[in-house]
């Protein structure tokens, strides 16, 4: 009996661990300022964002916080719900959306939290 207990929880723990870190980064834009979690300023420049983000068609490829963003137009399927900022000074953070996925990432690992999924 106690194998078997152990088995349980030993697959329930993997599959825990498995779900979380095949999490995508889905994104939801909202047309809202008040409804985003996160104030995003998206810049022309590379050298002044926070995170270069690389928006992909496929929501397997938007694994974790990684800055490969999966866009849905369904507030519901989203981990983030983004509002846009006209001000960088108004922002939470600064991105920049690149052409190649290679370059996706982190340039200030301070701002990384807050683009976390809720737990």
């Amino acid at each position: 009996m106690k194998a078997i207990h152990k088995h349980l929880l030993l697959l329930t723990s993997f599959l825990t661990l498995s779900a979380a870190a095949t999490r995508a980064q889905a994104i939801y834009v909202s047309p809202s300022r008040g409804d985003g979690e996160v104030r995003v300023y998206v810049t022309q420049i590379k050298g002044e964002a926070d995170l270069l983000v690389y928006k992909t068609q496929y929501k397997g490829e938007a694994t974790g916080n990684r800055g490969i963003w999966w866009i849905t137009p369904y507030r519901g399927l989203a981990e983030k719900r983004i509002s846009l900022s006209s001000y960088r000074g108004d922002a939470d953070i600064v991105v920049f959306y690149t052409e190649n996925r290679g370059e996706a990432g982190w340039r200030n690992a301070q701002k990384k939290a807050i683009m976390e999924p809720k737990k």
